[in-house]
């Protein structure tokens, strides 16, 4: 009976330990790890499926990123979920391997993965097991070398395999399929490096309401004194004899944000 105790108090050592790092490295007990094969992607219309490796995709909360097989982040940059875009795909925005400008699409069940830059480059993953002694992701960002020829700072630069252009696969408009049918003409194909890409700030002008509120001018009163009102779409008090409206902001045109 001893030596039961021994091992139930073993095994329950083990597992806070395993509490604590997880703790250590600031993820959720409720993160999810899984592999993604890298199947394709698409580059202007052409589709290339001669491709390989995968990544490991950690989601956690409202966030995923690039991981190792234990959920830690390999340093490609961190996505957030888009509640905004299109409830048919779960979306998450933000920096990867790929781009630090890039939207991540899931299918319903996170099956599919689609990696779409702003420079117009679709790459497609699948989920599965991943393969054996593989512990963590294929593509991993590098220092960029600074103007002293050190590696030491300046950001990151993704280094691109060479590809060659097959058909079929992603239908775009948001719909996935697993159509391949080949190598269009076997000609050898290096994609180009992302341009610098914009980020997203919100507006100084509307500070991101996208509306700016003028009060000018007079009303006529009659020879009333007028009396306070209260505006329905911001809240704001004014007296009655004031023209109080809402123009769209001349800066972000209705955005409430400016790209740059």
């Amino acid at each position: 009976m001893a030596v039961q105790e021994t091992q139930v108090d073993h095994c329950m050592n083990k597992n806070v330990i395993a509490l604590l790092l997880l703790m250590a490295f600031g993820q959720s007990i409720n993160a999810q790890t899984y592999y993604y094969k890298f199947t394709k992607f698409i580059i202007k219309g052409k589709h290339d499926t001669n491709v390989s490796g995968g990544q490991f995709i950690t989601f956690d909360g409202s966030k995923c990123f690039e991981s190792d097989k234990y959920g830690n982040n390999v340093g490609n940059g961190v996505m957030s979920y888009d509640a905004d875009n299109s409830k048919q795909l779960k979306t998450y925005w933000g920096s990867c391997y790929w781009s630090k400008n890039a939207y991540m699409k899931f299918n319903s069940d996170k099956s599919v993965m689609n990696i779409e830059t702003n420079a117009g480059r679709i790459y497609v993953y699948k989920r599965a097991k991943a393969p054996a002694g593989v512990t963590t992701c294929s593509l991993i960002r590098k220092p960029e070398p600074s103007s002293g020829g050190s590696s030491g700072g300046g950001g990151y630069v993704p280094s691109y395999p060479v590809q060659t252009y097959p058909q079929g696969g992603y239908a775009g408009g948001g719909t996935y399929n697993g159509g391949n049918s080949g190598n269009t003409g076997g000609s050898t194909y290096r994609p180009q490096r992302d341009k610098p890409q914009k980020t997203r700030h919100t507006c100084s002008a509307c500070k991101g309401s996208g509306s700016i509120v003028r009060n000018d001018g007079s009303v006529s009163s009659y020879g009333n004194s007028g009396y306070m009102k209260r505006c329905p779409t911001c809240g704001e008090q004014y007296w009655s004899t004031t023209f109080h409206r809402h123009e769209t902001c001349r800066i972000c045109h209705g955005r409430g944000y400016q790209e740059y």
